[in-house]
């Protein structure tokens, strides 16, 4: 039964996030900025988790799932923030990424595998913040303001 309930908080968080963003980007929803931040933030720890160690000998579509994440997640700010906030944006997602690190080789080296945490070297998490930071002030510096819908008052007598 804890299985489940622990699967269950599990899609519930890895769903749920990217879908409250969309909702919110689409209008549907209405979220205060900081919020929305949050969001950003959690999106990221777990973009981090699941693309760290970078090069897996399986398959490189651990990193590039995370790179698109945190392209989105900078598409999320910069709808949400103003161009002229890239810099507290950027210090989130930095700060965000390496938290996300860190709580991955915590689980490595206390948890479940402690012969992974060979694979942390420093080189290894500079290359992988540098990705990650580059590919969400890309896409934050990049797309456009939002557009505001017009009022159906403005045309009207």
């Amino acid at each position: 039964m804890e299985f489940f309930l622990v699967l269950l908080l599990v899609i519930a968080v890895c769903a749920g996030i990217p879908l409250a963003l969309a909702a919110y980007d689409r209008g549907r929803l209405k979220l205060p900025r900081r919020l929305v931040g949050a969001l950003a933030f959690c999106a990221v720890i777990l973009a981090a988790v699941s693309a760290f160690p970078l090069f897996p000998r399986e398959s490189p579509a651990g990193l590039l799932g995370g790179l698109a994440a945190h392209g989105l997640v900078g598409y999320f700010l910069r709808r949400t923030y103003g161009r002229a906030k890239w810099l507290p944006c950027g210090g989130l997602v930095l700060t965000a990424s390496c938290a996300g690190i860190g709580a991955k080789w915590l689980s490595c080296r206390i948890g479940m595998f402690p012969e992974a945490a060979s694979f942390f070297s420093p080189g290894q998490i500079v290359l992988f913040l540098l990705l990650s930071l580059g590919t969400t002030l890309l896409l934050f510096l990049t797309t456009a303001d939002r557009s505001e819908p017009a009022s159906k008052k403005q045309g009207g007598r």
